[in-house]
């Protein structure tokens, strides 16, 4: 689990209306010692004198030792200070560690830890305690992230004491929802945060950003189901989500990384996390919504690459092995299709005398679209603007990254949608002199399926028809 997924877990318990806060703590620090792997962690908390660190919560991992002593500034005075200043007080190794830090030392060698890492509490801007990990097994460097990770669970922690100080009915539940906002508002994912029924009371910049994407202004005060049905006719898998989430709601499910595809390519993980009081009770509902396009892109680009190499292999020794002139051509199609995944590729011949491009070979399951729309070699004409008539006319390589988007496409839109053809690569390819030039269109049914490498395999796999084709047209018998 990591430690965003950790975080959301502190904030759910931490927005629970605890009675007691004892168990609460108690959830809270096994979540912080599992999460940076340490071997106890707790909190001492500052006397109303600031004379003494007082023991007020401790989570040991297994069998270690329960021993800690409260700290008395008199006995660990630039401990105290050093604290009190808001710095954090990292050591990786105590052994051979001369004392600095007084009685605070010796209360982690006697229960024979290695390192420990200590950040100050604060309520109100008021120094108010320590929260202190400690671990053994050897020296502990302590990563960055598991600094900003700690730097953020102090203020959840400093939340619940909060609670336990000023236990007060609205004015508790308002200083909570302060502190968890603006804790959602520093997490790069989109966090929106619900009441018991469902209904909007929060929504960090990145979920504001994602709301306005859906054209939804504001989505405070807005209730979970309005904001499905915003959201609804973006999904790519429409049929049956908005079910789903609500599904999750009303039965309090805790999601992790459901995954979420729109119909634009960017894909979301949601996670899903139900808050309730002691005794069950529904509280509200924490959404969070993490951007995975970039690195569904990498991983969708690399899984391409490797088809389109399966395909350009395949393509190789079907050459070798066959006879027929125009064999390269319906093999090139049928390889795109069966093992890049291509929705459709077809090849196009344009007629000398009327410029319009007859189908030569189709393959896949919309072969039809390809039978069925004109294209022309004639830029002058609608039908040569497309892109295998842009790929004739400029000869060189035309994508089409989302062909709803391009208005150029606009004739060829009742088709595509027909067939679900999102993005297309028009390949010229060079023939004899006794054919005429040709054009290799090649469909995906996802936008943006054509990066760079990826076009570069097409344009290997169009190369390899061109030189087979045009070694059987020389080698034809007369």
């Amino acid at each position: 689990m990591s430690h965003d997924q950790s975080l959301m877990r502190l904030a759910a318990l931490a927005a629970g209306n605890a009675e007691n806060e004892e168990p609460l703590l108690d959830a809270m620090l096994a979540e912080i010692a599992r999460a940076i792997g340490v071997s106890r962690a707790g909190i001492w908390l500052l006397d109303p004198r600031a004379e003494w660190l007082v023991l007020r919560a401790l989570h040991v991992v297994g069998d270690e030792s329960t021993d800690v002593v409260d700290l008395r500034g008199v006995q660990c005075p630039e401990y105290f200070r050093h604290i009190a200043s808001g710095e954090t007080l990292e050591l990786s190794r105590l052994e051979g560690l001369e004392s600095g830090i007084g009685t605070r030392l010796e209360v982690a060698r006697s229960a024979g830890m290695d390192a420990l890492l200590d950040v100050p509490l604060f309520m109100g801007g008021q120094w108010i305690g320590v929260l202190f990990c400690e671990y053994r097994g050897g020296s502990r460097h302590w990563s960055a992230a598991e600094r900003t990770f700690l730097g953020s669970a102090d203020d959840l922690v400093a939340l619940v004491l909060e609670a336990e100080r000023y236990r007060s009915g609205e004015q508790q539940q308002e200083r909570q929802h302060a502190r968890l906002r603006a804790l959602s508002d520093a997490l790069r994912s989109g966090v929106t945060i619900e009441n018991e029924v469902g209904r909007v009371v929060h929504a960090n910049p990145v979920a504001q950003a994602f709301m306005e994407s859906a054209g939804i202004e504001e989505p405070v005060g807005m209730l979970c189901e309005e904001i499905v049905k915003h959201l609804a006719p973006l999904v790519a898998e429409e049929e049956g989500w908005s079910a789903r989430i609500m599904g999750i709601i009303h039965t309090g499910e805790p999601v992790h990384g459901m995954p979420l595809h729109l119909r634009d390519g960017r894909e979301f993980e949601v996670d899903h996390v139900p808050v309730n009081d002691d005794a069950g009770q529904p509280l509200g509902h924490i959404w969070q919504y993490h951007e995975v396009t970039p690195y569904r892109r990498a991983e969708g680009s690399l899984r391409r690459q490797r088809n389109l190499y399966h395909a350009l292999s395949e393509m190789h020794r079907g050459i070798l092995h066959s006879k027929g002139i125009e064999f390269p051509l319906e093999l090139a199609c049928r390889v795109a299709v069966e093992y890049a995944g291509l929705t459709l590729a077809w090849i196009g011949e344009v007629d000398p005398e009327t410029l319009w491009v007859k189908v030569v070979t189709a393959y896949g399951k919309a072969s039809d679209y390809a039978r069925s729309i004109r294209i022309s070699a004639d830029p002058a004409k609608p039908e040569g603007r497309g892109p295998g008539g842009r790929a004739l006319n400029s000869w060189e390589t035309v994508v089409i990254g989302d062909i709803g988007e391009d208005r150029r496409l606009a004739p060829w839109h009742p088709y595509t949608e027909r067939y679900e053809l999102r993005s297309v690569a028009s390949i010229p390819m060079p023939t004899p002199p006794s054919r005429g030039p040709m054009v290799f269109n090649v469909y995906a049914a996802e936008p943006g399926y054509f990066d760079s490498a990826t076009i570069a395999l097409v344009e290997g796999l169009a190369g390899s028809v061109v030189e087979a084709f045009a070694g059987r047209q020389v080698n034809a018998p007369d």
